[in-house]
Formats: C-alpha cells, structure tokens, sequence
C-alpha cells in the first residue's frame, strides 16, 4: 500500500500526509504480510513509529503473516528504541506469543540482541521465564547459542526464576551440548545453576559434551566439587564414559 512504501522508506512527510486521509487503512498489511508498524519496527526508523503509534487507528499487537507482532519484529531486528516506543503504549501484548510459542524476549534472545533484551526486560509486563512450544526460555536460548553478555544480563535479573521450566539446569545442559565453555564457566559460578541437573531422558551436561568430544566443557565441570560423573540416563542407562566410549573422544576418556 502507499502507507506500507511510504513507512518501510522512512519518508515522515509522505506518512504525516497520509495518516491525514480518513480514508487510510493503518493496519493493511503489504504483499508479504507485514503492516505498516512491523516494517518500521524492522527497519528501526523511530520517527514514523512515533506518527503510528500516535494514531489510534494503530492495531499494535496484530500479527503479520508469519505470525509475528511489531514487538517481536523489533526483538528479531534489535531495534531497541523502537521496543521502547511500543512498551510506552498501555495497549502492547508484551507476551504475545509466535506460532512456535516465542515471544518477543524470547527472540531477542536467540538473536543475542543485550540492548533489546535489556529494554524488554525494562517493563514489568515482560515475562521472561515463559517458555516456547519446544520447552525452551530466553535464558535457554541465550545459553543454546553462547551469547555469554545475555546470559550474564538474564543470570543478573530479579524476575529471571531458574527453578521455573528447569532453566537453571537445561541452561548448563545446552551450553554444555553446544561447546560453549565460556557460557559454561558463568553458569557454574551461580550457585544456583548445579553442574548435575538432568535433562529430557535424563541427560546431564556432563553426558552431552562427553558425547560431543568437548574437551574444555567436560574439564571444566569435572573441576566442579559438586559433580557427580556416574550419573545414568533414564533410557539406556548411559553414563558421561559411555557416552565418551561410544564416540571415540579419547582426550574426554582421559579427563573422566
């Protein structure tokens, strides 16, 4: 639409002028789905979102074709001060969740967004330890994909409930699985996070990164007075020296 072309260019003019039509359509969205709210969240341009958001007409939590709000475009984009815009408006679904269960947190995580995560985080309506459709959290995300400053940010953060989807366990597990052993130290250094939390079947950081050949993960939690090594999972009974047996990481063998 003219208003969609107008707001993914960021000509402020061209949108002031249309807002001004009656006749215009705030909400219709463009050829791929997205209206005109999500394409200035994406592309971060703050003045027109301004001109949006001022308008009543504005449908801020619609969901565009793939099913993403303008919040949650701007968590995906990192547009931070475009986040701080839509929480400033009493009508935002700070939870409104994806077709996959994310919201907006949630995917300002997997990006590794720390601004944006911080931002999010700002406003009390934000729940960060709700959980996707796959069982998985910010802090999970975070720590899935090593983004050592957001795990810090989310480790540091009153709201943030380690006990709540088992995160606190399942963050070291994933970080663990992933080779992350840096991610790995700063869990290990909470109190809070226990180097023997079990996973789905009841894996254990310890058995995936001994199955993965992660020589500096499996020495760093080998390090760890409160480990426990003989741990078995629930489906095969496999322990962390199985699992390293059974792939041929013989340096892994050596620490366990």
């Amino acid at each position: 639409t003219a208003l969609t072309l107008a707001a993914q260019e960021g000509f402020v003019p061209i949108v002031k002028l249309l807002l001004g039509d009656a006749r215009c359509d705030l909400n219709q969205a463009n050829f791929f789905g997205s209206t005109a709210l999500m394409l200035v969240a994406q592309e971060g341009f703050v003045s027109v979102a301004k001109l949006l958001l001022a308008d009543k007409r504005t449908d801020i939590n619609v969901a565009g074709k793939d099913g993403y709000t303008a919040l949650m475009v701007a968590a995906d984009s990192g547009a931070t001060p475009v986040i701080a815009l839509l929480q400033a408006d009493e009508r935002l679904n700070s939870n409104a969740v994806s077709p996959n269960g994310c919201t907006a947190v949630m995917i300002a995580a997997h990006k590794g967004h720390v601004a944006a995560v911080k931002e999010l985080l700002a406003d009390d309506r934000t729940k960060p330890n709700e959980a996707d459709s796959h069982g998985n959290t910010a802090l999970m995300a975070a720590c899935h994909h090593g983004h050592l400053s957001l795990i810090q940010l989310l480790l540091g953060h009153e709201r943030v409930a380690l006990q709540v989807a088992n995160q606190g366990a399942m963050a070291l597990i994933l970080a663990a699985d992933a080779g992350h052993a840096s991610a790995v130290k700063v869990l290990l250094a909470d109190k809070r996070v226990g180097p023997n939390g079990c996973g789905p079947g009841g894996v254990t950081a310890l058995m995936l990164s001994a199955e993965n050949g992660h020589v500096t993960v499996v020495k760093m939690l080998m390090g760890d007075k409160r480990l426990d090594p003989n741990i078995a999972d629930f489906d095969m009974g496999r322990t962390a020296l199985m699992a390293a047996c059974g792939h041929g990481h013989i340096k892994v063998l050596e620490l366990l």
